[in-house]
């Protein structure tokens, strides 16, 4: 595929989710003390933002670029879907309760989970793969309507479980 156009909006929906991935994280863990990536732990912020050059990628490689550009996003909308905790109850409070709880947990519970997490997202990744050998694309815009009603209907109950949970009586 050597469309300009499309190199050009892989590029900029990568440095949007980039930039929104950075965000985020500066939002939700300004110390790195809940950062997951060990090269961002080390290397801190200025590995971070050296991660907006991926825009660059659909340049060189347009597949690839698509990889980058799904991955930019996904990681972006979850972290500011978390982000809230650690700005209402700061991030020590945050690291000290998953610290709590991975010292509770059965590392054998914890990788089941992962599993079934990582299962679930295969399952669409095999649907997407399948949906390929089709011979019409009209089986794009229902998926694309299948995310979106994950990103807006996530959102809202998470949103409406925080409100519930705000006007809740604590010795409920």
């Amino acid at each position: 595929m050597d469309a300009l156009w499309f190199k050009i909006f892989l590029a900029v929906g990568i440095l949007l989710g980039r930039i929104g991935d950075v965000v985020s994280t500066r939002l939700a863990t300004p110390q790195l003390l809940l950062e997951m990536n060990p090269i961002i732990r080390k290397g801190r912020w200025k590995f971070a933002w050296a991660s907006l050059l991926f825009c660059g990628v659909p340049f060189l490689d347009p597949w690839i670029g698509v990889m980058f550009f799904v991955w930019s996003c996904l990681v972006a909308g979850s972290n500011f879907a978390g982000a809230w905790i650690t700005r209402a109850i700061g991030e020590e409070a945050v690291f000290d309760l998953l610290r709590r709880a991975a010292q509770r947990r059965s590392l054998r519970s914890q990788l089941v989970l992962e599993m079934a997490s990582i299962g679930s997202y295969l399952l669409v990744v095999a649907l997407l793969m399948a949906l390929r050998f089709l011979e019409t694309n009209e089986w794009i815009f229902p998926v694309a309507l299948g995310v979106l009603m994950l990103a807006v209907g996530g959102s809202a109950y998470r949103v409406q479980y925080v409100i519930d949970l705000a006007k809740s009586d604590q010795n409920e």
